[in-house]
Protein backbone atom coordinates (compact mmCIF):
# COMPACT_ATOMS: atom_id res chain seq x y z
CA UNK A 1 0.00 0.00 0.00
CA UNK A 2 1.26 3.25 -0.94
CA UNK A 3 -0.23 6.83 -0.23
CA UNK A 4 1.68 10.06 -1.96
CA UNK A 5 0.87 14.09 -0.98
CA UNK A 6 1.81 16.70 -2.79
CA UNK A 7 2.21 20.27 -2.11
CA UNK A 8 4.84 23.09 -1.20
CA UNK A 9 5.64 23.97 2.35
CA UNK A 10 5.02 27.41 2.99
CA UNK A 11 5.75 29.13 6.06
CA UNK A 12 2.54 29.12 7.57
CA UNK A 13 2.40 25.76 7.71
CA UNK A 14 5.81 25.36 9.40
CA UNK A 15 4.02 27.55 12.12
CA UNK A 16 1.05 25.75 12.89
CA UNK A 17 3.12 22.46 12.92
CA UNK A 18 5.74 24.56 15.58
CA UNK A 19 2.78 26.13 17.24
CA UNK A 20 1.31 23.09 17.78
CA UNK A 21 4.12 21.39 19.61
CA UNK A 22 4.69 24.02 21.94
CA UNK A 23 0.81 25.23 22.79
CA UNK A 24 1.55 24.64 26.59
CA UNK A 25 4.49 26.75 26.57
CA UNK A 26 2.57 29.18 24.63
CA UNK A 27 -0.37 29.88 27.05
CA UNK A 28 1.57 29.70 29.83
CA UNK A 29 3.46 32.83 28.92
CA UNK A 30 0.70 35.06 28.64
CA UNK A 31 -1.22 33.54 31.94
CA UNK A 32 1.71 33.72 33.97
CA UNK A 33 1.62 37.60 32.03
CA UNK A 34 -1.32 38.30 33.45
CA UNK A 35 -1.26 37.55 36.80
CA UNK A 36 1.65 39.28 37.33
CA UNK A 37 0.44 42.49 36.27
CA UNK A 38 -2.83 42.47 37.66
CA UNK A 39 -0.22 41.82 41.10
CA UNK A 40 1.51 44.43 39.61
CA UNK A 41 -1.16 47.31 39.48
CA UNK A 42 -2.85 45.59 42.95
CA UNK A 43 0.26 46.57 44.82
CA UNK A 44 0.69 49.76 42.99
CA UNK A 45 -2.68 51.21 43.50
CA UNK A 46 -1.81 49.92 47.47
CA UNK A 47 1.24 52.38 47.24
CA UNK A 48 -0.73 55.01 45.52
CA UNK A 49 -3.29 54.95 47.84
CA UNK A 50 -1.52 53.96 50.85
CA UNK A 51 0.93 56.11 52.78
CA UNK A 52 3.56 53.63 53.63
CA UNK A 53 6.59 53.78 50.75
CA UNK A 54 7.72 50.10 50.90
CA UNK A 55 4.03 49.41 49.07
CA UNK A 56 5.14 51.49 46.08
CA UNK A 57 8.42 49.83 46.58
CA UNK A 58 7.10 46.23 46.25
CA UNK A 59 5.10 47.22 43.34
CA UNK A 60 7.92 48.22 41.04
CA UNK A 61 9.92 45.51 42.26
CA UNK A 62 6.53 43.24 41.07
CA UNK A 63 7.02 44.88 37.43
CA UNK A 64 10.16 42.65 36.98
CA UNK A 65 8.97 39.21 36.76
CA UNK A 66 5.73 40.50 34.51
CA UNK A 67 8.56 42.12 32.41
CA UNK A 68 10.33 39.00 31.97
CA UNK A 69 7.40 36.99 31.12
CA UNK A 70 6.28 39.30 28.40
CA UNK A 71 9.82 39.70 26.80
CA UNK A 72 10.23 35.54 27.21
CA UNK A 73 6.54 35.05 25.45
CA UNK A 74 7.82 37.76 22.75
CA UNK A 75 11.18 36.01 22.06
CA UNK A 76 9.43 32.82 21.58
CA UNK A 77 6.94 33.99 19.10
CA UNK A 78 9.40 36.02 17.12
CA UNK A 79 11.72 32.83 16.73
CA UNK A 80 9.24 30.65 15.75
CA UNK A 81 8.08 32.88 13.29
CA UNK A 82 11.72 33.97 11.81
CA UNK A 83 12.44 29.93 11.95
CA UNK A 84 9.52 29.25 9.80
CA UNK A 85 10.01 32.02 7.33
CA UNK A 86 13.36 30.97 6.79
CA UNK A 87 12.23 27.20 6.13
CA UNK A 88 9.40 28.68 4.16
CA UNK A 89 11.42 30.49 1.88
CA UNK A 90 13.68 27.86 1.04
CA UNK A 91 10.96 25.30 0.48
CA UNK A 92 10.10 23.27 -2.86
CA UNK A 93 6.91 21.50 -4.50
CA UNK A 94 7.57 18.27 -2.67
CA UNK A 95 5.89 14.48 -3.66
CA UNK A 96 6.05 12.18 -0.42
CA UNK A 97 5.30 9.01 -0.86
CA UNK A 98 4.11 6.48 2.31
CA UNK A 99 4.82 2.93 1.98
CA UNK A 100 4.63 0.16 4.42
CA UNK A 101 9.20 -0.32 3.85
CA UNK A 102 9.88 3.72 4.08
CA UNK A 103 8.86 7.48 2.98
CA UNK A 104 10.30 8.84 0.49
CA UNK A 105 10.76 12.45 -0.32
CA UNK A 106 10.68 14.08 -3.78
CA UNK A 107 11.72 17.23 -5.20
CA UNK A 108 13.26 19.02 -8.19
CA UNK A 109 17.15 18.95 -6.42
CA UNK A 110 16.60 14.98 -5.09
CA UNK A 111 15.00 12.43 -2.95
CA UNK A 112 15.04 11.23 0.40
CA UNK A 113 14.40 7.87 1.94
CA UNK A 114 13.70 7.28 5.50
CA UNK A 115 12.83 4.42 6.85
CA UNK A 116 10.13 3.68 8.97
CA UNK A 117 12.42 2.05 12.48
CA UNK A 118 14.72 5.25 12.02
CA UNK A 119 11.58 7.46 12.24
CA UNK A 120 11.33 8.84 16.30
CA UNK A 121 7.67 9.61 16.66
CA UNK A 122 4.54 10.45 14.30
CA UNK A 123 1.96 12.98 15.90
CA UNK A 124 -1.53 14.03 13.73
CA UNK A 125 -2.87 17.23 14.74
CA UNK A 126 -6.40 18.60 13.25
CA UNK A 127 -4.38 20.21 9.94
CA UNK A 128 -1.16 18.15 9.73
CA UNK A 129 0.58 14.77 10.11
CA UNK A 130 3.84 16.24 12.12
CA UNK A 131 6.94 13.52 11.31
CA UNK A 132 10.41 13.35 13.63
CA UNK A 133 13.31 11.89 12.02
CA UNK A 134 14.84 13.36 14.97
CA UNK A 135 14.09 14.51 18.78
CA UNK A 136 14.43 17.91 17.82
CA UNK A 137 13.59 17.61 13.85
CA UNK A 138 10.06 17.83 12.34
CA UNK A 139 8.82 17.45 9.04
CA UNK A 140 5.06 19.15 8.59
CA UNK A 141 3.06 17.61 6.12
CA UNK A 142 -0.15 19.14 5.81
CA UNK A 143 -3.50 16.99 5.35
CA UNK A 144 -3.81 19.70 2.16
CA UNK A 145 -1.30 17.53 0.38
CA UNK A 146 -3.25 14.53 0.06
CA UNK A 147 -5.83 13.91 -2.90
CA UNK A 148 -8.60 12.94 -0.68
CA UNK A 149 -9.83 11.88 2.91
CA UNK A 150 -9.75 8.24 1.68
CA UNK A 151 -5.59 9.04 1.32
CA UNK A 152 -5.60 10.45 4.75
CA UNK A 153 -7.06 7.14 6.30
CA UNK A 154 -5.49 5.13 4.37
CA UNK A 155 -1.73 6.86 5.81
CA UNK A 156 -3.53 6.59 9.36
CA UNK A 157 -4.37 3.15 8.26
CA UNK A 158 -0.49 2.42 7.48
CA UNK A 159 0.84 4.21 10.35
CA UNK A 160 -1.47 2.62 12.86
CA UNK A 161 0.40 -0.93 11.85
CA UNK A 162 3.04 0.14 14.41
CA UNK A 163 6.17 1.15 11.85
CA UNK A 164 7.06 3.74 14.04
CA UNK A 165 7.18 3.34 18.01
CA UNK A 166 5.60 6.72 19.33
CA UNK A 167 2.36 7.21 16.50
CA UNK A 168 -0.16 9.56 18.14
CA UNK A 169 -3.22 9.68 15.44
CA UNK A 170 -6.73 11.33 16.05
CA UNK A 171 -9.42 9.25 16.71
CA UNK A 172 -12.74 9.21 14.23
Amino acid sequence: MTVTAKGKLHENDYVRAMRSQRKGFLYFLPIMFGLFCFTSLVMILAGVLGTDRSNIEAGAFALLPAGFFGILFYVTRRSIRRMAGQLGAHSQDVEIVFSREAMTSNWKDGESKTEWNKMQKIVETKDDFLIFPLSNMMWPVPKSFFDSESDIAALRELLGEGLVKKTKLQKQ
